[in-house]
């Protein structure tokens, strides 16, 4: 997530670069960000500062644009009990059979 938000998001008062530290998500903002709560409202969060030179940082900022929310979700790209995802070819075979929803905007691939 974009640093720079992180309090208005999470009970988080230090810094977070590595995803190491997980934290209550703020009870008003659990139902905007429904992908990243643990079941306990508990995210694993990694902060992004506003001097960070790459493309991960351009890319957060742009979903912020579209969405108004400055975080995205990383995950490791898997079926429960399926090996992850390493291979472009990989994501290709598990796509067809796996619906991937938008949170924010209520939709479904399929």
């Amino acid at each position: 997530m974009l640093a720079e938000y992180c309090g208005e998001f999470f009970d988080l008062d230090i810094e977070s670069p590595y995803m190491l530290i997980v934290t209550q998500v703020l009870e008003g903002k659990r139902d905007l960000i429904p992908g990243v709560c643990h079941i306990d409202n508990t995210c694993r969060v990694q902060m992004v500062p506003p001097d960070f030179q790459g493309e991960y940082r351009r890319l957060i900022e742009s979903f912020m644009e579209l969405t108004g929310v400055p975080l995205v979700l990383d995950t490791s790209f898997n079926i429960r009990g399926e090996p992850i995802v390493e291979t472009p070819d990989d994501s290709l075979r598990l796509f067809p059979g796996y619906k991937l929803g938008y949170p924010f905007y209520g939709k479904t691939i399929e």
